[in-house]
């Protein structure tokens, strides 16, 4: 089309120089500053442009067996490592399966009268396994755990212990009595010094270069301290970095990621309802939600970056801002009065006894004293000349 502008309702297409509306551009598209920009391929409808971590999208084309991913907002078929299909008369979503699960057919869930754990995986990340008896067929562990005729010999396992916190102790055996469905742990002690924050481990740190990355090597976390999912690194609220919450549950809380505009959270979200409590840099928080700009009838309030449908009460609207300010700073008559006074004395004190004084100049100095506009200063000075 080559146009160098669009008619009344139409918007060029990014990267190009033809004019669309909404009813002639067949591509799936989300519009921004008078543009129209395309989704991703895989995107039925989007927000956003794709970033390092999602897509954007907000649906997907389900006839090209097509579903969304929870959190990531991506569009990936339904046997998508790590994530199961959940489907329901009003969703199907792509759910994230346990954290030692490369596919599941479900999520993590517990039994509270048998007290056993179901993964529901179907098969097993790098690194894990299942039991070689044949228990528990659905639970994927660490390679390096044995378990034969229902006894884990701890000394091939090689669990280790914090000595920091650990008293010598003598037991060595892992107890399994399937016929109860009850499991007793006893520790054997090792002579290698866990991380600080692991009450049990299975190696010592481990320093990944290429990626960047720690690996603690946690078995278990000391008290106060929670895995963050899908690692082996366990942090308490002073030490877990921002953009993660603690999901609280009865036997296995972890710390899991906020939606990826948010800086602090108290819940998971998705691009609908972000469930933000603060917002990363440059963004404004709205109902929950991070936003670049206010919504209508808001208006910014800088002290805390969030948007406001009323002011404090020491703010007013300034609406060419769109924005909470500071009300100026208002004399009471009583301050007023005592600035006069003080005004009138230091002027009487200041002349001599020979001197003549001017009217006008000394109402234009009481004027003053009140902190009054000099426009109006002038004009009650005219108006007293008069």
């Amino acid at each position: 089309m080559n146009c160098i502008s669009c008619k009344d309702k139409f918007y060029k297409l990014n990267g190009t120089n033809n004019c669309y509306n909404k009813s002639t551009l067949n591509e799936s598209y989300y519009f921004k500053d008078n543009i129209f920009f395309i989704c991703d391929e895989n995107c039925l409808t989007c927000s956003e442009g794709k970033n390092k971590t999602s897509n954007n999208c907000l649906s997907c084309d389900v006839n090209k067996e097509l579903y969304l991913v929870e959190k990531i907002n991506n569009c990936e078929y339904k046997n998508y490592s790590g994530y199961y299909l959940y489907m329901s008369d009003d969703i199907q979503i792509l759910k994230e399966c346990y954290y030692n699960c490369k596919i599941c057919n479900g999520s993590f869930s517990f039994n509270n009268i048998t007290k056993l754990e179901n993964h529901n995986c179907i098969e097993c990340k790098e690194n894990f396994k299942k039991l070689s008896n044949g228990s528990f067929p659905n639970n994927c562990y660490e390679k390096n755990i044995e378990i034969e005729d229902g006894i884990t010999n701890l000394e091939t396992t090689n669990i280790k212990i914090d000595l920091t916190t650990s008293s010598k102790l003598e037991a060595n055996a892992l107890e399994l009595d399937l016929s109860t469905s009850k499991i007793e742990f006893t520790e054997k002690l090792s002579n290698i010094i866990c991380y600080n924050t692991c009450l049990i481990c299975n190696e010592l740190q481990v320093f990944n270069e290429s990626e960047n990355t720690i690996n603690n090597n946690c078995q278990k976390c000391k008290e106060g301290y929670y895995f963050k999912l899908g690692t082996k690194n366990c942090y308490n609220h002073e030490t877990i970095e921002k953009g993660y919450y603690l999901d609280i549950k009865e036997h296995n809380s972890y710390w899991k990621e906020c939606y990826l505009e948010c800086e602090t959270c108290n819940k998971s979200g998705n691009i609908m309802n972000m469930n933000c409590l603060s917002c990363k840099s440059n963004l404004l928080i709205s109902n929950g939600n991070c936003v670049s700009n206010c919504p209508n009838n808001s208006y910014k309030f800088d002290i805390n970056n969030t948007c406001l449908e009323k002011c404090p009460n020491d703010f007013e609207i300034n609406h060419q801002q769109n924005k909470c300010i500071k009300k100026p700073e208002q004399t009471t008559s009583s301050e007023f009065i005592s600035q006069i006074n003080k005004t009138i004395s230091d002027f009487i004190n200041s002349a001599n006894s020979s001197t003549v004084i001017n009217g006008s100049d000394f109402i234009a100095v009481i004027m003053s004293s009140g902190n009054m506009d000099p426009k109006e200063q002038l004009k009650k000075k005219k108006e007293y000349q008069q």
